[in-house]
């Protein structure tokens, strides 16, 4: 859909409206990652297969509670291509986890764009995780306070800078 305004001036649908590409979610827990282990978070860290369009920034977002097991610790985080050994999209966000407790949040915010010429099709994101020495980490979910991951096109590449490139 293409809007027309006084003096010609187009601007095309997609432009005007964030559009949701994907989203993940769980309402069980995932497995233990165990102690300073890189993992692809079983519940949630796998995208589908999906379209980045070339000129389109996308904002990327996870939302969860985490288990630190029987040692507290920091927990890091990362987006990659396909798993744990794909090029890095987000590198170590951390959160602290005890051991005591429901779980603790964590909401991950990240853009990434397609700033080349040609769509990348077939993509998939891995969200990874690493527990610190001594600790596991899990994932948790219910179906009262699911797990989620989500991709949603925000707009041109131009207009955000801090987009990490694809």
């Amino acid at each position: 859909m293409v809007a027309t305004f006084i003096a010609g001036v187009k601007l095309q649908a997609v432009d005007m409206v964030p559009r949701k590409l994907w989203t993940v979610t769980a309402t069980s827990a995932s497995s233990a990652i165990p102690a300073s282990t890189e993992q692809v978070i079983s519940n949630i860290g796998t995208s589908p297969s999906a379209t980045y369009r070339a000129g389109r920034a996308y904002l990327l977002t996870a939302r969860f509670r985490m288990s630190a097991g029987t040692a507290s610790s920091d927990m890091r985080f990362q987006i990659r291509d396909t798993n744990v050994s794909g090029t890095v999209r987000m590198a170590n966000a951390s959160f602290r986890a005890q051991t005591t407790g429901e779980g603790y949040q964590a909401l991950i915010e990240h853009f990434v764009a397609n700033t080349g010429p040609s769509d990348i099709t077939g993509r998939v994101l891995a969200l990874t995780g690493t527990p610190g020495a001594g600790a596991t980490l899990t994932v948790l979910a219910s179906s009262t306070h699911n797990a989620y991951w989500s991709c949603i096109e925000m707009g041109s590449s131009d207009d955000y800078p801090e987009a990490i490139a694809l």
